[in-house]
C-alpha cells in the first residue's frame, strides 16, 4: 500500500517506486500482446478459410488447413488465459502499491475473445471433416472467376454478304496443310 513518502525510508521508497514503474511497463507490454493476439488470429483464420474456399487443392489438404486453424484457435485460448494470469499478477502488485482494490469483473474481454476463438475453432474443426460440401459454392465461384478472367476467344465469323448477291463460296482447303497431316 502506498504511504506518504515522509513515512518511508528513502531507500525503500526508491525501490518500491522502481518496482512499481517496472510492473507498469511490463503490464503495458503484455497488454499490447493481449490486444494483438485476436488480430493475428483473425488474419490467420481469414487466410486459411479463404485458401480453402478458393484454391483448387485436394480435399485432404483443405481438411488439414481447417484443422490447423482449429488447433491454432484452441491453443490461443490457452495462451490468452496464461497471458491474462501473468497480467493479473502484475496488476495486483500495481493496485497494491496504489492502494486500490481489485475490480469485480476483470476478465470480461478475455471471456469474449475466448468465445470467439472457440466458435472459430469449432467451425473449422467441423468443416474440416467435409470441406467439399461446405465450400462447394465458393469453389465453383472461384472457377467461374478464373474462367471470366481469361481473354475471350474469337468466334469464327462468316464472310459478309451483300443483300441480293449470290452466296459466297467456302474457301478452298489449303493443299500444303493436307500434306502435313
Amino acid at each position: 500500500m502506498q504511504t506518504d513518502s515522509n513515512d518511508r525510508k528513502p531507500q525503500v521508497a526508491a525501490k518500491e517506486d522502481l518496482i512499481y514503474e517496472q510492473r507498469s511497463n511490463e503490464f503495458r507490454s503484455l497488454n499490447t500482446f493481449f490486444w494483438q493476439i485476436p488480430l493475428i488470429m483473425m488474419t490467420l483464420n481469414g487466410g486459411l478459410w479463404f485458401s480453402v474456399a478458393t484454391l483448387e487443392v485436394d480435399p485432404i489438404v483443405q481438411s488439414c488447413m481447417l484443422w490447423f486453424a482449429a488447433a491454432a484457435n484452441f491453443v490461443m485460448i490457452a495462451a490468452l488465459w496464461r497471458l491474462r494470469d501473468v497480467m493479473g499478477e502484475l496488476l495486483a502488485g500495481i493496485r497494491e502499491y496504489e492502494g486500490r482494490p481489485a475490480p469485480q469483473a476483470d476478465r470480461i474481454i478475455l471471456w469474449l475473445f475466448c468465445g470467439v476463438f472457440f466458435v472459430a475453432g469449432a467451425g473449422a474443426f467441423v468443416a474440416g471433416f467435409a470441406p467439399s460440401t461446405h465450400f462447394l459454392k465458393a469453389a465453383n465461384a472461384a472457377k467461374a472467376l478464373k474462367t471470366a478472367s481469361q481473354p475471350p476467344q474469337a468466334a469464327p465469323t462468316a464472310p459478309a454478304r451483300v443483300v441480293g448477291s449470290a452466296p459466297v463460296p467456302a474457301p478452298a482447303p489449303n493443299p500444303s496443310l493436307a500434306q502435313v497431316k
